[in-house]
């Protein structure tokens, strides 16, 4: 083999390796049951992303004045497609919360930067836009556990977050 050919198995074998990691997903129930097993439990990261969206408004309500947040009890709880074969594996949707009013084009800048700077404390990477028109604007950020948050603003402003794959607290012993 070439020593070209070499390289690029070797970076292929290295390719592999570091997707199946970042991506979570494991080659059986056994690894990915260890892999979960790494993270903290379901209760302990929606506890945590909870304290994260209340950080997030109270930097937004003292920096921008978005103060009057109404949560919209939007809760659920579902399984892991990610870890196949893992019954115990959930994720949550935590509940969303809305401002009733839309943050003007320019301030909107202003709260993304907000919000990136209280996400990455908690391990999200920067926001992409989803959305950006005028009076129209969405961002999502995801964190190493698969986590997404949006934050977003039209009519009303929203802030929602979904957990990645976790087990619960008694299934990690």
């Amino acid at each position: 083999m070439s020593p070209l050919g070499a390289r690029s198995a070797a970076g292929t074998s290295a390719l592999l390796l570091t997707a199946t990691v970042a991506g979570g997903c494991a080659s059986g129930p056994e690894d990915g049951a260890a892999a979960l097993r790494q993270r903290p439990s379901i209760e302990e990261i929606s506890d945590r992303y909870g304290r994260m969206q209340q950080e997030l408004r109270d930097r937004l309500a003292a920096e921008l004045g978005v103060s009057a947040w109404v949560n919209d009890g939007e809760a659920s709880r579902a399984g892991c497609a990610d870890f196949p074969g893992i019954q115990e594996a959930e994720s949550r949707t935590l509940d969303r919360w809305t401002y009733e009013a839309n943050i003007a084009d320019e301030r909107w800048p202003e709260a993304v930067r907000v919000a990136a700077e209280v996400t990455a404390g908690y391990g999200f990477g920067a926001p992409r836009p989803v959305v950006d028109r005028p009076d129209d604007h969405e961002v999502e950020a995801t964190d190493g556990f698969a986590a997404v948050y949006r934050f977003g603003t039209a009519k009303n402003t929203i802030l929602s977050l979904s957990t990645g794959c976790h087990l619960p607290q008694g299934s990690l012993g």
